[in-house]
């Protein structure tokens, strides 16, 4: 016993001698920096010299080790914890008792610890918030991944198939296609310009390339025959898709160099016929040039027929771009009668004939008739089911091959990469896509409605829509924080550059020609009257009902047209956007140069509109 006090006093005595290092590697830095050496933050010391019995300071500086506390906050534990014990000992309590009645280590040091961290300060506090925050958002990203990689898209329509559904049970004896495509390589000619700027098919009698567009035409009378024969056809037979008629090496000599997915994207569906098709139409209208200079009226009917008829066959595809070249090759056939009628002192055209052409325009009415969004509308839906997963509710979630996809979009438009750092970006942010971006109901439904819109209007005339809504929307996909990563698969498809963008300016360009050819069909009710009558009536109400059912309504107004004398011809017009009637002057751009169509604006104010008329028909000499 005298053995062990001895060597527990020895050992006390060299604990209480701290060296001046021991001493400032346990003082504060403020303790320091105030140049007081303290060594107060020595926790073994203050138990070595407190007094208590060995097995107390052991139990002490176990339970100190484990709360796990800032050294500062040790040393008021171990101050507490000793006052604990010596408080207890003066109280004549046994130290066995006391470490006894202390309880279990773990559990007080857990609550020592959670009361001393509940003290702390704000900012420690801020920061251990973060902290937790920090690992929600890890785990949230790693939940977010999981969930997104574990997707898949459900292709389960075919939408070119059901675009060329049409065709499945049409007789090969009424397809027009086999026609033109016999036709093609022989009407396809390399594009050669004059000093002047005509290409060989533009060019005009007199002009220097005339003598070999003739020619060029004549060694060609077979294959524009067969065009004419084709466009009899009640159907055209052009079958889209990677294994269709555009798998023709013979017209298109890279045909396969093209995709050939067994289920290809209903919006990368190629159409290189409708290139062909404008060829074309250029023939059939430089043909009826020359008829007119040959006096071959009955060529210059057949070849506005055949042009009206080729418009009509390239509608067929239900894909808008096409129906927008279908437009471009009515306004060819409009040329070609308007040229006819000004042509009318060398080579007038009988009553018969005139009437045959108006009957033949009457028909379509309305922009509804001449286009569509249908093949548009299949082709979001398309791209929906390839970018989302399917429940078999039409509910879904975005997909990987989905992210991808739309990096395609944004790598071929110019979208991606803005800079190297880029594609880190994408790959840190793809696996929320799904939690961010709208559902595969919401993103149909936004489609969808945008469609409904534009069908909408498509059944009015232009004056009597209202594209406001849809305009929004559009906007708010591209400028709206919210709208852009919701809606990303749209916006996407808006910087693409396609359609859906522009709807409104389809209708318009619809109506433009519309209005075109209502202005026609005046002219040549008006030159029927001049051929009955002598002259031309005193107002476009004496063609009705005789000659028109009634005067075509202003496509600006709504009210009726107009029309003057202009040196003996008839000029027809619409007061165009500033609704002010300036007696079928036009308006003209900046340069002051006149621009017949300029004025064929729609929801403009007239304040905003420029001045001027929306010219319909001008009886222009053709060397003008």
């Amino acid at each position: 016993m005298t053995c062990f006090m001895v060597n527990e006093e020895a050992t006390m005595s060299e604990a209480t001698q701290r060296s001046f290092f021991s001493r400032m590697r346990h003082t504060p830095m403020r303790d320091a920096l105030r140049g007081r050496i303290t060594g107060r933050l020595d926790v073994e010391y203050r138990l070595v010299t407190s007094g208590l019995p060995i097995p107390a300071q052991a139990l002490i500086r176990r339970v100190v080790k484990r709360t796990r506390l800032w050294r500062i906050e040790r040393v008021e534990v171990v101050d507490e914890l000793i006052a604990h014990f010596l408080d207890g000992i003066d109280a004549g309590e046994p130290v066995d008792e006391l470490i006894a009645s202390f309880g279990d280590e773990r559990a007080a040091a857990r609550l020592i610890g959670r009361a001393k961290r509940r003290n702390r300060g704000v900012v420690w506090q801020a920061l251990i918030a973060l902290r937790w925050l920090a690992c929600g958002i890890i785990v949230f990203y790693l939940l977010s991944a999981i969930y997104f990689y574990s997707g898949s898209p459900s292709i389960n329509v075919n939408y070119v198939d059901r675009l060329n559904a049409p065709l499945k049970d049409a007789p090969a004896d009424r397809l027009a296609w086999p026609l033109y495509r016999q036709a093609i390589p022989a009407l396809r000619g390399e594009r050669r310009i004059n000093d002047e700027g005509d290409a060989l098919l533009d060019a005009k009698p007199g002009s220097p390339y005339w003598p070999e567009a003739v020619a060029w035409l004549q060694s060609r009378k077979q294959a524009i025959e067969l065009v004419r024969q084709a466009a009899q056809k009640p159907t055209l037979g052009f079958v889209y898709g990677p294994e269709g008629s555009q798998r023709d090496p013979d017209l298109w000599p890279r045909s396969d160099d093209w995709k050939t997915d067994a289920d290809p994207l209903l919006a990368d569906v190629l159409m290189p016929n409708l290139q062909d098709f404008r060829q074309i139409a250029r023939v059939l209208h430089a043909d009826a040039r020359l008829a007119r200079e040959q006096g071959d009226t009955a060529r210059v009917m057949r070849n506005a027929e055949t042009l009206g008829k080729l418009a009509g066959h390239v509608r067929e595809g239900e894909v808008l771009v096409a129906h927008l070249v279908g437009l471009g090759i009515r306004h060819l056939m409009l040329d070609v009668i308007e040229e006819a009628l000004n042509d009318s002192a060398r080579n007038p055209l009988a009553p018969d004939n005139l009437q045959r052409l108006a009957h033949q325009l009457a028909h379509p009415t309305t922009a509804a008739e001449l286009m569509s969004f249908t093949g548009d509308r299949m082709a979001i839906r398309d791209i929906i089911q390839r970018i989302y997963t399917d429940n078999g509710d039409g509910d879904g979630r975005l997909t990987p091959e989905g992210a991808r996809l739309l990096k395609s979009f944004m790598v071929s438009h110019g979208g991606f990469p803005a800079s190297w750092l880029e594609p880190l970006k994408v790959a840190l942010t793809t696996p929320l896509l799904p939690v961010l971006s709208a559902s595969r109901p919401e993103l149909t439904a936004a489609s969808e409605r945008l469609f409904d819109i534009a069908d909408a209007n498509l059944a009015h005339p232009m004056r009597e829509t209202d594209w406001a809504a849809y305009d929004q929307q559009i906007q708010s996909w591209q400028e709206s924080a919210v709208d852009r990563i919701q809606f990303e698969p749209l916006r996407q498809w808006v910087r693409r550059g396609m359609i859906i963008a522009g709807l409104s300016g389809a209708q318009a360009t619809a109506e433009r020609y519309l209005g075109r050819r209502d202005g026609m069909l005046v002219a040549l009710a008006l030159e029927v009257y001049r051929q009955r009558h002598g002259d031309y009536p005193s107002a476009l109400n004496d063609l009705v009902p005789a000659l028109l059912p009634q005067v075509p309504a202003d496509r600006i107004t709504g009210g009726p047209l107009h029309y003057r004398i202009v040196d003996t011809k008839a000029l027809v017009y619409s007061v165009g956007a500033d609704r002010d009637d300036d007696e079928g002057r036009p308006a003209r751009k900046r340069s002051g140069e006149p621009e017949p169509t300029l004025a064929a604006r729609w929801h403009m104010s007239a304040g905003t509109a420029p001045d001027g008329d929306w010219v319909l028909y001008s009886p222009q000499p053709e060397s003008e």
